[in-house]
């Protein structure tokens, strides 16, 4: 009677220490879902204009080294590999602009170029290579000296993250900027109505390779 109480005990001290593995494993897979990303590269865009005529904001005509962060967060079944993401990135560049005088040379201005997006990421599988593609929509912060405008901005992205282990890993990164710097319109009717719309642009694209860091 004492040798089967003893059983008895050591397959329940068996049975709860492959339930506490099995819980244990299961919260680390759920924190795991979550990277965060410190990031480094180069952006560079093309010209566009806002502000002040004679210092426009947005023209990004030097491009710059870019930094931020990115972060990750699991939407639905891990292995659907769809992710929401939340992406900050700074650009430190300088424009050349017109001065009001037509003798003067143009001025070099230092600007900064903020980006604060949100949007989601399809991971193409689930290998520790793996790529993926993103889409993102926000708002762009233009600075200059005495000067700060404000737009609309839509991002593309595609890239793949290689992964040491479940927790470090490198992450590769193309993104592309779309900025709305304006939008206007103008409907004429004469026996019918025509409307045109005007939209001035500024792109940008981002080169940037980052650390992965998983919870």
């Amino acid at each position: 009677m004492a040798y089967r109480r003893s059983m008895v005990v050591s397959s329940a001290g068996r049975a709860l220490l492959v339930v506490m593995t099995l819980v244990a494993s299961a919260a680390t897979s759920a924190a795991q879902g979550i990277e965060i990303v410190p990031f480094g590269g180069y952006r560079v865009g093309t010209a566009g204009a806002a502000g002040h005529p004679f210092k426009p904001i947005v023209f990004d005509a030097g491009g710059g080294v870019s930094f931020g962060a990115i972060v990750d967060m699991p939407y639905g079944p891990p292995q659907d590999g769809l992710k929401f993401e939340v992406l900050f990135s700074h650009e430190r560049s300088w424009i050349e602009v017109d001065t009001e005088s037509l003798f003067d040379q143009p001025e070099r201005v230092d600007v900064t170029i903020d980006h604060l997006m949100l949007g989601g990421v399809q991971e193409l599988d689930t290998a520790p290579g793996r790529a993926f593609i993103g889409g993102l929509v926000g708002l762009s912060r233009y600075a200059a000296p005495d000067e700060v405008d404000i737009r609309f901005t839509i991002g593309l992205s595609a890239g793949a993250k290689f992964f040491a282990n479940r927790h470090v890993g490198v992450r590769l990164d193309a993104r592309g900027y779309l900025t709305i710097l304006s939008l206007s319109g103008a409907a004429v009717c004469s026996g019918g109505c025509t409307v045109a719309f005007n939209i001035n642009p500024a792109f940008q694209a981002d080169f940037t390779a980052g650390m992965i860091i998983a919870f």
